[in-house]
């Protein structure tokens, strides 16, 4: 089964990267505090050959300040990126979803990518993803070197809730970090904690960060309404 899910992986990334520069971006997106952009492809392109940024709603920033990813009319998947080049540090995120409404094609990912180097052995994902099958693990980490992925699959079952994802890079160490928000004490409880030596290939010569809601596979679209994934905040903190 993780054999299966990692060509599966490594199949997407290819397609994804190989593409990506032929998508057109839209108008710069403030969310806290750092520039975006968003994905716009009209035609199915990577991930999983499907259209992005086509409909106004598949990024939007609310009220608060949060940015808000959608796939709409069953068709319009969501992904922006940001304008600053990273270099190693701590990278936080925040968000709000329904874990329990994905449908097993759903996929929402958060990940760095430096763009100047080839595929594989520069990317480092969280996702929240079955990849088609109902019975996976729903969450995994995924860290790319020049000749293998290092996976490390989890689930988290919490209906609607918040959960904070961690991804921290020093020059030997990539340590990755879930929290999900207990309602009840108000204070954010530990989900999984996963350390690995960084990948001697991994650069930082153009590292951007990513953030995509998208649908994997041939039977795409079974459900007839994915739910949103609001991103409430994005925290950077470089290596002093």
């Amino acid at each position: 089964m993780i054999i299966k899910i990692q060509k599966l992986v490594v199949a997407i990334t290819i397609l994804f990267f190989s593409m990506l520069l032929h998508a057109q971006n839209k108008e710069t997106i403030l969310f806290s505090g750092f520039d975006w952009h968003q994905k716009v492809a009209s035609k199915p392109t990577g991930p999983g050959g499907n259209i992005f940024g086509v409909h106004h709603k598949n990024v939007t920033i609310d009220r608060d300040g949060c940015l808000n990813l959608r796939v709409v009319n069953q068709n319009a998947c969501a992904e922006v990126f940001s304008e600053l080049f990273f270099k190693e540090g701590t990278f936080e995120t925040v968000i709000e979803t329904n874990i329990n409404k994905f449908a097993p094609e759903l996929v929402f990912g958060m990940f760095l990518y430096d763009e100047t180097a080839a595929p594989h052995f520069n990317e480092i994902d969280f996702e929240i993803a079955r990849w088609g099958d109902s019975d996976s693990e729903n969450m995994q980490y995924a860290i790319y070197d020049n000749e293998a992925i290092h996976l490390h699959r989890f689930s988290f079952l919490h209906g609607k809730t918040i959960t904070k994802h961690v991804i921290h890079v020093t020059d030997e160490r990539i340590r990755m970090q879930s929290y999900f928000l207990n309602q009840k004490t108000d204070l954010y409880e530990l989900i999984q904690d996963h350390s690995v030596r960084k990948p001697h290939e991994f650069s930082f010569n153009a590292t951007r960060f990513h953030y995509n809601l998208w649908v994997f596979g041939d039977d795409k679209f079974q459900s007839k309404c994915y739910p949103k994934v609001k991103i409430i905040s994005f925290k950077y903190n470089p290596i002093p």
